[in-house]
């Protein structure tokens, strides 16, 4: 199957470009590794940690476990060990804050990781929520013009002619 463009493409780009970790929710099957690794995969490495093995390496020694997976890395559904791993990545960060793009973490929208996200990595850390595929996305022009978006007309060019006084103002 084909890659389909999201609409969020250019937002991940730019955060990756603001941020040392660019943090991506959203239901599962919605395509958050999937974009990931379409933008990022050339420059960055990939984990995930649905496997409970690697979740275990990651729970039990989390520094051990991001030598293993240097930045910048892909960390999937890093809900599974956050409250251990994300005070280690804060910890890199914090050693060249001026990197950007170290760290993509994708996860499944769960309160609980917003939290911990803000708590570890506050200011460090651009959140995105990616929802599954919109309508013009799946028609593959995902920048198209939604119907709500389209240009309004100023007022002026709506309002009725007065026949003596011109345009009502």
């Amino acid at each position: 199957m084909a890659y389909i463009q999201r609409t969020i493409e250019e937002t991940l780009k730019k955060a990756a470009n603001e941020f040392p970790v660019v943090v991506l929710t959203g239901p599962r099957q919605s395509g958050k590794t999937t974009v990931l690794h379409h933008l990022f995969s050339a420059a960055a490495g990939y984990v995930s940690l649905e496997a409970p093995d690697i979740q275990d390496a990651a729970t039990r020694d989390p520094r051990g476990f991001l030598t293993l997976h240097p930045p910048p890395v892909i960390i999937d559904e890093v809900q599974y060990a956050a409250d251990l791993l994300l005070p280690y990545i804060k910890e890199q960060v914090d050693e060249n804050r001026a990197l950007k793009g170290q760290f993509f973490l994708t996860g499944s929208q769960n309160l609980l990781l917003l939290s911990r996200v803000s708590e570890s990595l506050s200011g460090m850390a651009a959140i995105l929520h990616l929802l599954p595929f919109s309508g013009v996305e799946s028609s593959g022009n995902p920048w198209a013009v939604l119907p709500w978006e389209a240009p309004v007309q100023p007022l002026k060019a709506r309002l009725p002619r007065h026949p003596s006084l011109g345009r009502i103002c």
